[in-house]
């Protein structure tokens, strides 16, 4: 057997569906699933931070082995554990990733049991500020292990899943599950582009404005997204051939790294094509939508999650983000509009929190989180 485009082209469309509109993730694995003969497909989602773990799978299992697996079996799982020690979007399997001699080898058996998940191939999605995620095609029993052009196929379709995982988290702002896209996030920080066929800018959000005036790597000419510098003309060209081609639904762009003097490391371009009849805004109908990654851009961390992590107040949490990123008490309590004193206080409530004595500790604990 071989994976046939049409059949590549409904995989890769479904995912891209699914990364501007959260409840398309069931059917496109589905799909997935359908196509290679699995018995399931699955993704697992994890936040480290707070220890949760969410499994979506398109076999029905009951809910209290999901309970057991999300509670337990997630953080024990001796696939999961090698897993993590690969690449992002290498290709893996149970030749990788079960190894005799795991502590927690018989306890996760023994929940494989209960499902049709005996063999696997798979890979990490993502793995960054504490999030991960995995996808897996899962054989049973009966069909035994995954063939050699299950290897294939999932090497032709994952690429541009790693893709939809980092363009989405530039959608909604770095949360560990994706966001329906809507109208509002055009008046947002979020930096990203609705494209017509033709690669003129139909709307952008305030976020992608920002990037095209500080950068100095972006231009618009006549309304169409272009290259500040000739010696990213080529590769940003080749970029939009792609994801506003004739091909673009089945073969859409890998994302494209563009630098400047003003940013050293640069900004990346990924590129989510929407099908004709699928455009979540329902007004606009573009063809694609673009999201910018400025990785000049300092780490942040939410005060949202230093206060759910370490059960901060939020004044705590806003301290505590500033100063672990390096800023002195000074200049931290000017950008809150408060004294020295009272953030020597909240330092004091914050160090109890954490059973720290110094400042460089909190650092070491923030840029591990961020």
């Amino acid at each position: 057997m071989t994976l046939t485009e049409a059949d590549a082209g409904r995989i890769i469309q479904g995912f891209a569906d699914a990364t501007l509109d959260p409840k398309l993730w069931m059917p496109a694995l589905q799909v997935m699933s359908d196509v290679m003969g699995s018995a399931s497909s699955a993704m697992e989602l994890a936040d480290l931070n707070t220890g949760e773990a969410v499994m979506n799978c398109t076999f029905p299992l009951d809910d209290d082995t999901v309970a057991l697996y999300e509670e337990r079996i997630f953080h024990i799982n001796p696939r999961v554990g090698r897993a993590r020690r690969a690449a992002v979007g290498a290709i893996i399997d149970d030749r990788t990733l079960l190894v005799e001699g795991d502590p927690h080898m018989a306890e996760f058996m023994d929940w494989l049991r209960h499902t049709p998940h005996r063999y696997v191939k798979g890979t990490k999605l993502f793995q960054a500020e504490g999030h991960e995620i995995y996808f897996g095609s899962y054989f049973s029993e009966a069909h035994g292990p995954p063939e050699g052009w299950h290897h294939d196929a999932h090497e032709r379709i994952i690429p541009h899943l790693v893709n939809y995982m980092r363009a989405g988290r530039v959608l909604s702002q770095g949360k560990l599950s994706n966001e329906l896209v809507r109208l509002e996030a055009l008046h947002s920080d979020r930096p990203f582009a609705l494209l017509s066929r033709s690669g003129k800018i139909i709307e952008c959000s305030v976020g992608f404005e920002s990037v095209i005036r500080s950068k100095g790597i972006l231009d618009t000419h006549n309304g169409v997204l272009a290259a500040s510098s000739s010696r990213h003309r080529r590769s940003l060209e080749s970029f939009f051939r792609a994801a506003l081609g004739e091909d673009r639904l089945t073969k859409p762009p890998m994302p494209v790294r563009l630098s400047s003097a003003a940013a050293p490391r640069g900004i990346v371009l990924h590129a989510v094509p929407i099908a004709p009849g699928n455009d979540v805004f329902d007004v606009f109908r573009p063809a694609v939508l673009v999201t910018v990654t400025d990785l000049d851009k300092p780490a942040s961390l939410s005060v949202e999650k230093l206060t759910a992590i370490f059960d901060f107040t939020v004044r705590e949490a806003e301290v505590a983000a500033l100063i672990g990123t390096g800023q002195s008490t000074g200049r931290a309590a000017k950008a809150l509009g408060i004294t020295e004193h009272t953030i020597r206080h909240h330092l004091k409530a914050i160090f109890g929190k954490l059973e720290i004595s110094r400042q460089a500790e909190l650092i070491s604990i923030v840029m591990k989180l961020g």
